[in-house]
């Protein structure tokens, strides 16, 4: 792998600039190849040509001269020239460009790559909105080339509104750096100055933006024991002097002006808190918050929206969040975590477990390789990854956990997609150790979510199926949740709806139950079907156990075979199957019903004659369909063909149609409209495998569609 990373200047004057030469010593000392490509920043003693400064074995910064400084952007024709030379020298895999850096884009735009290119959003063009306008037109031309999008922070991608129309290709790569090593001497050399004292630090340019004055207010509101010590210089330095002389408190606030990298660490071993007061979006990420946690220090930051300050900083792990220009919240917070030793330990070691989780270079550094393995094609890709997780979950497949990325914005992808597919928690066991904290976060709030109404909807069904047996009635637990015993961890299958099924004879019986059970809050659809709630959770009797619209096909069944109020393994097989058709005559259905499909399978082959089960789908009209259904089933969970009644046999352009429709709208529509552009195509193919149960079921909704247009008209 070669990479080259373009944008910004040299030498180092920002965040940007040394997160470039973070990556491209730290790729090179992982033996990766990598440049650095960047314009000289103009300086009396610029050597005015091109030189080279060799970092390692495997990297490298080439710096060029530049003409002009213009609006923060280095005017650099040389920069165009030497990419140029570059790409047709070096045969460079990926081009990392570094944004903001109009003059990195423009170069891009300019000579031809036909590699792939990653953009690092570090920010929005915050300042310059006029000049933006102009550049508007490369920065959308750059996006849409770019493979993928990588943010500092999910927060900061998902709220920009640049990147709204890219969010399908967008990742994160935190930033990281090597923690800093305290000298406990020194640091309490700096404490001694002020003895008896809480000491709070910031540090930053002294600029509107930083909120400085937020914080000498909020000094203001401590008691005598604080002090407050801001380091750093800027064109307010003065004015937020003259601001703490006028509160009275020139003797508690400190301005011990610049600080060198070398002091940095004594002066966050001698302070009990790091405040970061800033107020605007130009402070999207604060790497001294990271600097003040690797030295085990507590953050008080504030939340300023669209920014990944607030993301950084983890409410009530790391510190304490607060809303920007508040210095009330300020002083409380300051007080909240030193006001007892317990909850500052607490706090202390909450900072150091997060920047060693998420926040070291080397971290960086692999979350990087991540997503540049991720758009080479060296690791699955979203759909690749959530069907291999989905057939270790049900086959304990073997799968070797190293073929996986750690790239944040594939793994959030992935929780996207299985979640409306509704397998995310069916995969939650089998998850890799590599997924990166914060997407496991989000994806365990989710499962813990679908284990509660699990628990919930045993107990109710647990309940209602006492009421049924002690009435006599001749019941039948459908679908969803009379399957979750079939899988390995049977809270972990999704449940939706309780589905009962009750013969002709005990509906009547079942109904009265059911109203004096929950009142008049029972709705009734167009099939006669009803439902009602019960603890948010909706209860469902039906009077058809099939799903089929084709009268003679619910003739040919008749009534199901029932044990202990469950269908039997062949009526189990042929609920499923039809289940699944009927969404798909209708709609859409999901990658789990498949999932059902396929662990019934599994666990009642055994028990059946497999010639009786396709000789009744034949008597049905749906040994076509069924072969189509296994192609896909096959493709989908990775079930063994052995196992199933009718061979997978369906042509393969048709298996990709029908594959494609389930991948593209998730489990029953996952809340989205049927693409009506797509419907003649589903139809033309449906109406080939079971061409009876089609018409019925389009004759069905035809014949509706027109009743409630003749009732429409009689009503107005």
């Amino acid at each position: 792998m070669k990479v080259l990373q373009l944008g910004k200047f040299y030498p180092i004057k920002g965040g940007v600039e040394k997160v470039m030469e973070n990556l491209t010593g730290g790729l090179g000392r992982r033996g990766i190849q990598c440049d650095m490509l960047c314009a000289a920043y103009p300086m009396p003693d610029s050597p005015g040509r091109k030189y080279e400064i060799r970092l390692n074995d495997y990297a490298r910064i080439i710096v060029v001269p530049t003409l002009a400084n213009v609006a923060a952007t280095m005017i650099s024709p040389a920069l165009i020239l030497e990419l140029r030379r570059l790409v047709k020298a070096e045969h460079y895999d990926i081009i990392h460009v570094h944004h903001p850096d109009p003059m990195a884009a423009l170069a891009l735009f300019l000579v031809p790559f036909h590699g792939k290119v990653v953009v690092h959003w570090h920010s929005d063009i915050v300042k310059q909105k006029a000049l933006l306008r102009f550049f508007m037109p490369i920065q959308n031309w750059m996006l849409k080339r770019a493979d993928r999008i990588v943010g500092t922070s999910p927060v900061y991608v998902a709220q920009s509104d640049h990147l709204s129309k890219w969010q399908f290709k967008t990742s994160y790569l935190p930033i990281g750096i090597d923690g800093l090593q305290t000298s406990p001497y020194r640091a309490a050399s700096i404490k001694a100055r002020f003895p008896g004292r809480k000491v709070v630090f910031s540090l930053g340019r002294a600029v509107a933006y930083k909120g400085f004055g937020y914080l000498i207010s909020a000094t203001a509101l401590l008691p005598d024991d604080y002090v407050t010590v801001i380091g750093g210089e800027g064109p307010l330095l003065g004015q937020m002097k003259k601001q703490a002389a006028d509160l009275g408190i020139q003797d508690r606030v400190f301005f011990p002006g610049f600080i060198p990298d070398s002091e940095l660490p004594a002066w966050f071993g001698a302070c009990d808190v790091f405040v970061l007061s800033s107020v605007m979006k130009t402070e999207a990420y604060a790497i001294v918050q990271l600097e003040a946690m690797s030295c085990s220090r507590p953050v008080i930051s504030t939340h300023i929206e669209g920014s990944g300050v607030h993301w950084v900083n983890a409410h009530g792990e790391s510190g304490i969040i607060v809303p920007t220009r508040d210095s009330r919240a300020l002083a409380d917070a300051i007080v909240e975590i030193t006001s007892d030793s317990e909850t500052y330990r607490k706090y202390c070691q909450g900072a150091r477990e997060r920047f060693d989780r998420m926040f070291t270079r080397g971290r960086m550094i692999d979350n990087c390789i991540g997503i540049y393995d991720y758009v080479l094609g060296k690791t699955p890709h979203t759909q690749q990854t959530m069907l291999a997780l989905l057939r270790q979950a049900l086959w304990n497949s073997g799968i070797d956990y190293a073929e996986f990325s750690s790239d944040p914005g594939l793994w959030r992808t992935v929780l996207n997609a299985s979640a409306s597919q509704s397998i995310y928690s069916l995969i939650y066991d089998v998850l890799p150790p590599s997924i990166p904290h914060d997407v496991m976060s989000a994806w365990q709030d989710h499962v813990g979510r679908i284990e509660y109404f699990n628990r919930l909807t045993e107990r109710i069904v647990g309940v209602q199926e006492n009421t049924w047996k002690g009435n006599g009635l001749d019941y039948a637990l459908l679908k969803g949740i009379s399957l979750s015993a079939l899988y390995s961890n049977p809270r972990h299958r999704g449940c939706g709806d309780i589905d009962w099924y009750f013969s002709p004879e005990d509906w009547d019986k079942a109904l009265e139950i059911a109203r004096r059970n929950v009142g008049a809050n029972i709705a009734v659809d167009s099939d006669g079907d009803i439902s009602y709630f019960i603890n948010g959770i909706t209860v469902e009797h039906h009077r058809d156990w099939t799903s089929l619209s084709s009268r003679r096909s619910r003739r040919i069944l008749g009534k199901p075979h029932i044990k202990d109020g469950r269908l039997s393994p062949t009526d189990t097989l042929i609920m499923l199957n039809a289940h699944i058709l009927h969404h798909i005559l209708t709609g859409s259905v999901g990658i789990k019903q498949f999932a059902d499909l396929a662990v019934a399978y599994s666990r009642y082959m055994p028990e059946i004659d497999c010639n009786e089960l396709a000789g009744l789908l034949e008597r049905l009209s749906l040994a076509k369909w069924t072969a189509l259904l296994h192609s896909v089933l096959v493709r989908l969970t990775g079930i063994r063909p052995e196992l199933l009644p009718i061979a997978p046999q369906a042509p393969q352009r048709h298996t990709d149609r029908l594959f494609d429709m389930i991948m593209r709208d998730g489990s029953f529509g996952n809340g989205k409209r049927v693409r009506v552009a797509g419907i003649p195509g589903r139809v033309l193919l449906l109406i080939r495998y079971c061409p009876r149960e089609c018409m019925a079921r389009y004759l069905y909704l035809a014949t509706g569609t027109i009743k409630k247009i003749v009732r429409f008209k009689k009503k107005n």
